[in-house]
């Protein structure tokens, strides 16, 4: 099991960076990286966990 795409009994996932900006998070069956950085914010979707590599979901999947 990934600590960074499976999120643990309280419902939280593990971030990507030490300081809690980069993190996986899924948005009603979207998984999205979440990029945070001096008072900005990106949200990207993924297909593929960028720690471990497991498919998220289906690459034509709607986004």
């Amino acid at each position: 099991m990934c600590e960074y795409c499976i999120e643990d009994y309280d419902g939280y996932y593990k971030p990507l960076d030490k300081n809690g900006h980069v993190c996986i998070f899924d948005m009603v069956h979207e998984q999205i990286l979440e990029i945070d950085w001096y008072g900005h914010r990106m949200k990207v979707p993924i297909n593929y966990c960028p720690m471990c590599g497991r498919k998220l979901r289906e690459e034509g999947q709607k986004r």
